[in-house]
């Protein structure tokens, strides 16, 4: 590689860095889906969903019902306000997956990024959901 080409792609790192920092930095805005409850990988396309909003409401869907809600956001502290929601019965397995993921979002008290995931976690620092940006 020439120098030309070697400073050219050292400049185009340079200017990278400091965007990927900022983006990490603002926080958990956006919309993200879950990967996991506690310590449960979930599978399947009805998977729960978050959408951070700059003005501290969140809102997305369960796998089942759709949710809303306030929360609280200061450096890597993070609560959720009470949640409310629409009241659609589905199957029993995404009933009882439903009751799991708003138990965890009743539960979280930080955050955290852990390379491109972003970790829910309760008062002891242990993730309760673990989140990917959605695409």
């Amino acid at each position: 590689m020439d120098i030309t080409r070697c400073l050219a792609l050292l400049a185009g790192l340079a200017i990278a860095a400091p965007a990927a920092q900022a983006q990490d930095a603002a926080g958990p805005t956006g919309a993200w889906v879950v990967e996991a409850i506690g310590a449960t990988v979930l599978s399947g396309a009805r998977r729960p969903d978050i959408t951070f909003t700059d003005e501290h409401t969140a809102h997305g869907s369960s796998g089942c019902n759709r949710f809303m809600g306030g929360f609280t956001l200061e450096g890597a502290t993070l609560q959720f306000d009470p949640v409310a929601g629409t009241r659609m019965a589905c199957e029993p397995p995404l009933m009882e997956r439903e009751q799991r993921f708003h138990a965890a979002l009743e539960a979280v008290r930080g955050w955290r990024m852990d390379g491109a995931a972003l970790l829910l976690t309760d008062t002891s620092g242990g993730t309760v959901l673990r989140l990917r940006r959605e695409r």
